[in-house]
């Protein structure tokens, strides 16, 4: 139970870092859209 907390928990802050990755490189490249 503590590891399948722990793993969600580290694919919740996976999920976020990609995400704001995500918004970063649109920001970025928004002249290219």
């Amino acid at each position: 139970m503590i590891n399948e907390q722990a793993s969600a928990g580290t694919a919740n802050e996976l999920a976020a870092r990609l995400s704001s990755k995500v918004r970063y490189y649109l920001w970025l490249h928004d002249d290219l859209l």
